[in-house]
């Protein structure tokens, strides 16, 4: 009992240095982008369409270009993206949606080939803890089981239960850096710790690996199913990235097909679930890309065209 006396008091001091460093679990780039995901989903009543993914999908499908095209009211649709938010991400505000008996007549995903890979960035934990309601979180650990490292999975997610300042860590070692070593030149921040710059990074690219997909697919799944009890029709879209202009790579075309084929699969066995696939016909080329996985402004031309014409031959709107 005498050792509880001093452990009480060590419990309260990390808990208060948490609650400064996180700002009562407010700070953080990750946390604002959810905090405009929710601002958002305070104007949901009415709404008869809801937009699902990250910035790779609503940067191109934004509401003022999408509404039109479906003929529907701007403030008919709902949009509920979160940037960087990937599937458990967007099942876990489905999940709100369902618990909150919401209706929609057509709910759009867009997912990226290089989100399937069970890559267990921070932010997945931070997105997945922030977002699902809480009684559904024993749900999200069960899926968590299919993934390569379900026992990582759950300790991160625990961590973010724990600690505000372990959910946006990166967001808190850039502050401390700028303020003890002045802000940073992205171009010579390297020289603070080599006189080498480092490789620049490759664009993300799922290798499509059993393992390594298995938990996002199963999430995907999880997602379509629930997307299924609160709208009536669901488009589900591929979106392309910049790995698309490597087709001299084997590897690279085996995983597209596999991610295609996961997909045609998934859609198959849900008659609500329209298929939409931008990963053929579209957008291809180094040029159509401002980036590894954003479309730049002549690639995105390219994929509206198409997308509006894969939409009227599903007999949509």
């Amino acid at each position: 009992m005498r050792h509880l006396l001093y452990i009480v008091p060590i419990l309260l001091a990390l808990w208060f240095v948490d609650q400064c460093l996180s700002r009562d679990r407010r700070v953080g780039w990750e946390r604002n982008a959810m905090r405009g995901y929710e601002w958002r989903w305070t104007k949901a009543d009415g709404r008869k369409v809801l937009l699902l993914g990250s910035s790779t999908a609503v940067d191109w499908l934004p509401p003022s270009y999408l509404a039109p095209l479906l003929r529907v009211d701007r403030d008919l649709l709902l949009d509920a993206h979160v940037n960087g938010c990937h599937q458990d991400c967007a099942w876990a505000i489905v999940r709100r949606a369902v618990q909150e008996q919401r209706r929609f007549e057509l709910s759009v995903i867009g997912v990226n080939q290089f989100q399937q890979c069970d890559d267990l960035h921070p932010k997945r934990s931070l997105q997945l803890h922030t977002l699902m309601p809480t009684r559904d979180l024993p749900r999200a650990l069960v899926l968590h089981a299919k993934g390569e490292q379900p026992l990582l999975a759950a300790g991160r997610l625990l961590g973010n239960i724990l600690s505000g300042a372990y959910g946006d860590t990166a967001f808190l070692q850039t502050q401390w850096r700028d303020q003890l070593l002045g802000a940073r030149d992205a171009k010579r921040a390297h020289r603070w710790y080599s006189a080498v710059a480092p490789a620049r990074t490759p664009p993300p690219f799922c290798d499509y690996a059993p393992a390594r997909v298995a938990y996002k697919l199963a999430v995907t799944g999880a997602l379509l199913d629930d997307l299924g009890q609160i709208s009536a029709r669901v488009v589900l879209v591929l979106l392309p990235d910049v790995s698309l202009s490597q087709v001299d790579d084997p590897a690279r075309v085996a995983a597209w097909n596999a991610h295609r084929a996961a997909h045609v699969e998934l859609a198959a066995t849900r008659p609500f679930v329209t298929l939409i696939d931008l990963s053929q016909g579209g957008a291809r080329e180094p040029a159509d890309f401002s980036d590894g996985t954003h479309l730049s402004r002549r690639g995105m031309t390219v994929q509206r065209q198409l997308f509006a014409r894969e939409l009227a031959a599903a007999g949509l709107p």
